[in-house]
């Protein structure tokens, strides 16, 4: 199967999330922002079927839903790139609306993570564009929702909806951020609109 373009700005601003969690903030720090949460936490039960992402020994598992329409592509794949998947039939101009997994370390985790992440974004997102929701836990780790719009790789301008979540799993002596990104030049699609809530409040953490 052909896909039409998508992905690299949204690869290209994850990844800019990941980098920013490199830093030199002491474990204390992280351990101390690790609870930030406030709002209730959610973790999807069920038997329904889950694409799993690339893990490394050691990691948590992270897992998406599978939804009837999206595809895992197996391109992107890398040591940061753990899990992609687009639905074809959700394509505008050249772009297709697809969701991405990431997973590296941090030297903090929780509200630190998310701050210094946070940060990182703006710099490359669309002015102005970046707001954030309050703070969650995910299966038990704190994360957070980012909503933000992107400038896309299509050969006409355009400007795409992209929303992140962010969760931070503590560990020593490094802690591990997954990023769940989901792009589309449609956001108000309905189909986008029931993809894209059943991907995020399915998505799976596990030791």
């Amino acid at each position: 199967m052909t896909f039409t373009r998508f992905g690299s700005y949204l690869v290209v601003a994850a990844a800019a999330l990941l980098v920013a969690g490199c830093g030199s903030e002491s474990e204390s720090d992280s351990a101390s922002s690790a609870d930030g949460g406030s709002t209730p936490s959610h973790c999807a039960q069920g038997s329904g079927e889950y694409f799993s992402a690339n893990r490394e020994s050691g990691e948590p598992e992270f897992s998406v839903p599978k939804i009837q329409g999206w595809t895992q592509l197996t391109d992107l794949d890398s040591a940061t790139i753990r899990l992609t998947v687009a639905d074809p039939s959700l394509t505008v101009e050249g772009f297709t609306s697809n969701a991405v997994v990431l997973v590296g370390t941090s030297a903090v985790s929780g509200e630190a993570e998310f701050d210094r992440e946070i940060a990182s974004l703006k710099k490359i997102a669309v002015a102005d564009s970046v707001s954030r929701q309050p703070s969650s836990t995910t299966c038990g780790y704190p994360s957070v929702l980012i909503d933000y719009r992107m400038k896309a790789s299509t050969q006409e301008p355009m400007i795409t909806s992209v929303t992140t979540l962010l969760v931070s799993v503590p560990g020593r002596p490094t802690s591990t951020t997954a990023t769940l990104t989901l792009q589309s030049a449609d956001p108000d699609d309905p189909s986008y609109i029931s993809a894209k809530q059943a991907i995020i409040d399915g998505f799976r953490v596990t030791q």
